[in-house]
C-alpha cells in the first residue's frame, strides 16, 4: 500500500519569518521538521488524476500564510485545502506535497481565506476539523466544506459503470463562543432558542422579517452579525 508523506510543523522559536517568491531550504532552518508516514485514507490512492471531481477547494495552490500556535508566523507559502483528507497541503520547491501538522497550527490564510483548525460538536460527538472562518465577533462563524468519495460501479443490467468520483457536498455551517466546541447550525428554531437564546426572540423576529435561511451562507451572515452587533 502507499503511503503519503505528511509533515510534522513543529514550531520552536517565535521569530517572524517570510518566504521569498523563490524561497530556499535555509528559510527553513527555524523550525524543525520531522517526516512521518501514514496509511492513505484511500486504501493507497494518492494520485487522484484518475479520479472524476476533485478534492479539493482549489486544485492549484495558492500563496498563504500559517501562523502557529507560539505565533510564528511563515508568509508566501503555496498551501490548498484538501477537503475530503481534511488536510492543509503545502508544496515544497521541488515540488513534493506535505501535510502541515495541525498541532501547531492557530489560523491559516490562504488567498482570501481564512481557515482554523477547531473542535466541534454534532450529534453529542466531539470532532475536529478545518473551518473557514466567515465572521468574528462574539459568536463566531464558520463554515465546514464536505466532499464526499464514491467507488467506481460496475456495469449492471440497463447500468451503465461510473467510475470513482469525489462528490461534493452542501457545506454546513456553526457556531463557536470564545475557545469552546463549534456547534453545527442545523435551522432558525435552533439557532434563535439554542445558540442565540440570550437574544432568541430578537433572532427569530429577524429571520422571520426579513425571511432569511439558515442554510445560506448570505442569510447567515447576516442573521449572526445581527446578533453580533447588538452585543
Amino acid at each position: 500500500m502507499k503511503k503519503t508523506t505528511v509533515l510534522i510543523l513543529s514550531i520552536i522559536c517565535g521569530a517572524t519569518i517570510t518566504f521569498a517568491q523563490n524561497y530556499p531550504s535555509k528559510s527553513l532552518e527555524e523550525f524543525h521538521f520531522s517526516v512521518l508516514t501514514e496509511k492513505s485514507r484511500m486504501g493507497g490512492q494518492y494520485d487522484y488524476s484518475s479520479i472524476q471531481g476533485s478534492p479539493f477547494l482549489n486544485n492549484e495552490f495558492v500563496k498563504g500564510e500559517v501562523t502557529s500556535t507560539s505565533n510564528t508566523i511563515v508568509s508566501d507559502v503555496p498551501l490548498r485545502y484538501n477537503i475530503y483528507a481534511d488536510e492543509i497541503e503545502y508544496e515544497e520547491k521541488d515540488k513534493k506535497t506535505f501535510y502541515l501538522d495541525k498541532s501547531t497550527v492557530k489560523n491559516i490564510k490562504i488567498g482570501g481565506s481564512e481557515f482554523i483548525y477547531k473542535a466541534y460538536l454534532l450529534n453529542n460527538k466531539l470532532g475536529r476539523s478545518y473551518f473557514e472562518v466567515l465572521l468574528r465577533g462574539k459568536a463566531t462563524l464558520l463554515k465546514q466544506y464536505r466532499v464526499n468519495f464514491e467507488d467506481a460501479k460496475p456495469a449492471k443490467a440497463y447500468e451503465d459503470p461510473s467510475p470513482a468520483r469525489f462528490k461534493t457536498s452542501k457545506p454546513d455551517f456553526y457556531i463557536a463562543f470564545g475557545d469552546a466546541e463549534a456547534k453545527r447550525i442545523s435551522g432558525a428554531k435552533q439557532l434563535s432558542e439554542e445558540l442565540f437564546s440570550d437574544k432568541g426572540t430578537e433572532i427569530a423576529g429577524f429571520i422571520k422579517k426579513n425571511k432569511l435561511k439558515t442554510g445560506d451562507q448570505e442569510d447567515i451572515v447576516r442573521i449572526v452579525q445581527f446578533y453580533n452587533e447588538g452585543q
